[in-house]
């Protein structure tokens, strides 16, 4: 059962990791800027949303090989999942999407 759950689980991450390369993949293509949104303190990249998203790809080859650090790879990919999310939106924002 447990093997099962968390099969479903990543299956649900891979699902969102997938979506959010398809939004990256619009926005650098409805982009001809190179140079980076940015805000007062904060400087949103392309190349910084594809380097985190690669990131979590990873952090789920990583959690589907793991027996023993499940629940602590969990939360450190859910902490990410969640900061990449955001990253995303903020960066919709500022690029006008």
């Amino acid at each position: 059962m447990f093997n099962k759950k968390r099969q479903n689980y990543l299956n649900s991450v891979k699902e969102k990791l997938d979506d959010w390369r398809m939004l990256i993949e619009d926005l650098q293509s409805g982009s001809d800027r190179s140079d980076p949104v940015t805000d007062d303190n904060y400087e949103y990249s392309l190349d910084d949303l594809w380097t985190r998203l690669e990131e979590l790809e990873e952090m789920v080859r990583n959690l589907e090989n793991s027996e023993e650090d499940w629940v602590d790879l969990k939360e450190a990919l859910e902490e990410e999942l969640e900061e990449l999310e955001t990253t995303i939106e903020e960066y919709r924002e500022k690029a006008g999407d």
